[in-house]
Parts: structure tokens; sequence; C-alpha cells
């Protein structure tokens, strides 16, 4: 008889273990189905993200053929390095 109790005692442990670890495997899948979710919405951020800038290279790469003769509008300045300079010895000089 005291077999039998020990027996049983054993087999109602091992259910409450299984049972258990089927509560702690649920939580790691929901942890792991949540994660994946995140996942997925930052893969569609990305790639929203990624045909906004496509579009806005596009727009520009447009206005920029569209200008005249490739030119800017800007005005341009003269590159101080080419003009002529006055040494220590104030004389004249092109490219000291």
């Amino acid at each position: 008889m005291e077999m039998q109790q020990q027996q049983m005692q054993q087999l109602m442990n091992q259910n409450q273990q299984m049972q258990q670890y089927q509560r702690n495997n649920d939580a790691i899948v929901r942890n792991l189905e949540n994660q994946q979710q995140q996942h997925q919405q930052y893969l569609k951020n990305s790639i929203a993200r990624i045909k906004n800038l496509e579009t806005q290279l596009g727009q520009i790469a447009k206005q920029m053929d569209e200008r005249q003769g490739g030119t800017f509008t800007t005005t341009t300045q003269t590159n101080p390095k080419e003009q002529n300079v006055v040494n220590n010895s104030h004389e004249e000089c092109g490219r000291c």
C-alpha cells in the first residue's frame, strides 16, 4: 500500500512539473510572438522610410535636371588664393 502511495505522489509531482513546464513554455512563446510583431512593425516602418527617401531623392534629381544648363543659381566668389598677394617686403606676387 505504501508503495502505491509513493508512486501516486511521484505521478502527482510529475504532473505538477509538467504543468509548470507548460506554463513556462507558453510564456516564452507569447514573448517570442510579441517580439516577432515588434520586428514586423519595425520592418514596415523601415520600408516606408526608405520609400519616402527614394521619393525625395527622385524629386531632388528632377529639380537638378530642370536647372538651366546644370548651373547653380547662387553667385560664385573668386578664390582668394588666385588673387595677388603682397609679401613682407611689400612686393606684389601672383602666387606667393
